[in-house]
């Protein structure tokens, strides 16, 4: 028996063995950047998540490269920081790199190496199409600002020329991306191409395009913020409701944006910043429209953004346009969010109910619309 036992034994041995030895290695993603900066020698290339502010990871910058292995996890966005150039990766199966070249103009790129039918390598493809049809619409652009003499502004015809080169730039960038972004696709190439179109994509687009995201997206919090802002923009567009909020001034006094509203007057709310030009440009028609319809329309300018944190270039306005009507400045800019303000001047325009009849950047299209309703 004891024979038969330590036969028994030996053989469990093996086995036990035998399956460590034919587990299947774990699956790794291996990077290797080449061809850096002499000076981020020493330095450490840093590893993000997409939902988190804080390094995940870092490696350090030798002999101008360095070689990053992680297991493999294509589902989370990554970002790796490599002096001060962001490069968006996912950690897919395989072996792929990195080359920093630098062009004539001294811009350095970087070039990806790997499986071409890799997602990794075609973010590649996509980022050498937009950067070819940015460079195109640039150079057209510039080509014709450069006909301008000095000291001089350039015509009107020229303007519309630019204008109409700027519309086919977004088209044909817009197709671009369009090409590698799949509605809910859930891969690396899906999440640089829809961080291209986040800006491209109109307000009520934008939250359908993010409802119907992947978890790489919703999980980055610069393209949450976008949807947040969105969402607003949406619910306070024609056809919205007035959202009342707490304001409160660098001096620390407080007024509901409710107390500018006057029963039974329609309610025109202005955002609008100190710095901004076409802000200040706007002030002379909106004090007609104050003093025009001053019997149907309550209205009210909220300063956002400001600069400075005593209220000084909010107040010089007010004083230099001589704005006899109603505002106030949002020392937080809380009305940014809650309206989802992407620019300014801003306009709203409500009914008496609190109804949104108007929402532009155009203070023409109040007037005009104004005169409508007093019809």
């Amino acid at each position: 028996m004891k024979r038969i036992s330590l036969k028994l034994g030996v053989l469990a041995s093996a086995v036990a063995l035998l399956a460590v030895a034919c587990q299947p290695s774990q699956k790794e993603f291996k990077l290797t950047a080449s061809g850096l900066q002499a000076e981020l020698n020493g330095t450490y290339a840093k590893i993000y998540d997409e939902s988190s502010e804080e390094a995940s990871d870092s490696v350090l910058i030798q002999d101008g490269g360095f070689t990053y292995t992680a297991p493999v996890n294509d589902t989370i966005a990554r970002i790796i920081v490599i002096g001060d150039r962001p490069v968006a990766f996912a950690c897919e199966e395989g072996e792929y790199t990195i080359t920093q070249e630098t062009d004539e103009a001294g811009d350095a790129t970087f070039t990806r190496g790997g499986d071409a039918n890799s997602n990794f390598v075609k973010v590649q493809a996509l980022n050498d199409e937009v950067k070819t049809i940015r460079k195109k619409y640039n150079d057209l652009i510039q080509g014709k600002m450069a006909a301008v003499p000095e000291g001089e502004e350039p015509s009107e015809e020229l303007v519309s020329e630019a204008n109409q080169l700027q519309d086919e730039f977004l088209k044909e960038y817009r197709a671009a991306c369009d090409k590698y972004y799949t509605k809910g696709g859930n891969t690396i190439v899906d999440y640089v191409a829809f961080s291209y179109l986040a800006s491209q994509f109109e307000d009520p687009e934008y939250v359908e395009q993010f409802d119907a995201a992947g978890s790489m997206i919703k999980n980055d919090k610069s393209l949450q913020a976008r949807y947040q802002m969105a969402k607003a923009a949406v619910s306070t567009s024609v056809g919205g409701t007035f959202v009342d909020y707490e304001i409160t001034n660098p001096a620390g006094e407080t007024k509901m944006l409710s107390e500018f509203r006057e029963e039974g007057k329609y309610f025109l709310l202005d955002f609008f910043a100190s710095w901004c030009g076409p802000c200040k440009r706007s002030m002379p028609t909106l004090a007609e429209v104050e003093k025009q319809y001053s019997k149907i329309l309550s209205s009210v300018s909220i300063a956002v953004w400001e600069r400075d944190s005593d209220g000084a270039a909010y107040a010089e306005v007010v004083k230099t346009h001589k704005i006899t009507w109603p505002t106030m400045q949002d020392a937080q800019s809380k009305g940014v969010e809650l309206y989802g303000v992407s620019g300014v001047p801003t306009f709203i325009l409500f009914s008496p109910e609190g109804e949104v009849l108007l929402r532009g950047h155009d203070i023409d299209e109040v007037k005009a619309k104004l005169e409508e309703l007093s019809k």
